[in-house]
């Protein structure tokens, strides 16, 4: 969701927001698959970039992105078997302003397609015929007023768009009109008249910030609604609603944006109980015991945080009782103090102004586990590719 829209790219950004907008309201969906490995395995060929397919194990819609390379990232990108991949939606925009669940738990839709204006009318009406019911959105104009004290920074701009749709029923009188009301209808995609059409278009986007956020003021239904094309032969109608967005596009400075880079590492963090972590006091490296046979062990050497201070441990071998949790807490010198307590039994007192590290459990033989009890953050499992780098565009 951008926070500003660039005056370069803010007409493509707005129209594709309405067209997504009617796709997660009211494109038809693929037959619907239970998990994501099954969407995985949906042969893609035959079906059209930008198809929905509802996943009943996520409770929400996937996109088909034909030209997407994205690296697979379950359960947000998904690899499809063939081109492309299927992308996992989100949007803030609910179904109308009195239904609560956002568009991308919408699990049907009414129309064949929607489609946006690419440049050419007679193509652009000729796609959105063939595949009636349909919508298809046009962006006329937009218009700019200077909006701050200092010109090429920021305007309030209106978008003036046009949303087409299309519908037909082969049955007599009004139904291509107002929609079918046969019982045997339900479900057919023909059944939605142009009338309901055009209102569906309007109940969606009226009042709405296309799911833009801050950027878009909101979008407006004033203006008119029309029957511009007209096949009683055919039973087949087009018509046209207006629609204005209002929102601010922004010219940014970008000379008073300094160039910055940042060198990334990822950590392993936790804080075993669930307390927020502790930047002051928390391990660093090291200082685990790891599970063997026998009861004499070392902490591995590392290094802790204690009161914001590091502090380096070179642990000595520990015989640790059998059948026994032993805690230990971490002195500012670096001296280790092991407090026993049998298995289950509430922890021993902890050593005055020292750092309780964690605790190990024996059984009769053996060391069985050992835990951390204060925040941790280590580097003793450095994530393939780290350090990266990461620089301002």
């Amino acid at each position: 969701m951008p926070k500003a829209l660039d005056v370069r790219t803010a007409s493509i950004v707005v129209q594709d927001a309405v067209v997504r907008a009617l796709e997660l309201a009211y494109l038809r969906r693929y037959q619907e698959v239970a998990d994501l490995a099954a969407l995985a395995a949906v042969t893609t060929e035959p079906l059209p970039n930008r198809a929905l397919i509802w996943v009943l194990s996520e409770g929400v819609v996937y996109q088909l992105s034909k030209a997407s390379t994205d690296t697979p990232l379950s359960p947000d990108i998904i690899e499809a078997n063939g081109n492309g991949r299927w992308l996992r939606q989100s949007s803030s925009m609910t179904l109308g302003p009195n239904h609560f669940a956002p568009l991308h738990r919408v699990r049907s839709g009414i129309v064949n397609a929607v489609e946006a204006f690419q440049g050419d009318m007679g193509e652009f009406l000729q796609r959105i015929f063939a595949q009636r019911p349909a919508f298809g959105v046009e962006l006329i104009e937009d218009t700019l007023a200077m909006r701050a004290l200092r010109h090429g920074s920021i305007y309030n701009t209106q978008w003036r768009l046009i949303v087409h749709s299309t519908a037909f029923n082969l049955r007599h009188g009004t139904d291509a009109l107002y929609g079918s009301d046969v019982a045997e209808d339900a479900g057919i995609s023909s059944e939605r008249g142009i009338y309901r059409l055009m209102g569906d278009a309007r109940y969606l986007l009226a009042g709405t910030d296309l799911g833009l956020g801050i950027c878009i003021k909101f979008a407006s239904i004033d203006g008119s609604g029309r029957l511009v094309e007209k096949d009683l032969g055919q039973r087949y109608f087009r018509a046209e609603i207006d629609l204005t967005v209002h929102g601010t596009v922004h010219i940014l400075d970008e000379d008073l944006f300094p160039q910055w880079a940042a060198s990334i590492e990822r950590y392993e963090t936790g804080t075993p109980d669930g307390r927020a972590f502790d930047p002051a006091n928390f391990v660093a490296q090291g200082l685990r015991i790891q599970p063997q046979s026998g009861l004499s062990a070392a902490p591995v050497p590392g290094v802790a945080y204690f009161d914001g201070q590091p502090v380096s441990v070179s642990p000595g071998l520990h015989v640790f009782s059998a059948n026994s949790d032993t805690y230990r807490d971490l002195l500012p010198n670096g001296t280790l103090i092991y407090l026993e307590a049998d298995v289950g039994q509430p922890a021993p007192s902890q050593t005055p102004n020292s750092l309780r590290v964690g605790v190990t459990r024996t059984d009769a033989t053996s060391i069985i586990a050992d835990t951390l009890l204060c925040s941790y953050r280590l580097t003793s499992a450095p994530v393939t590719g780290d350090p990266f780098e990461v620089r301002s565009s």
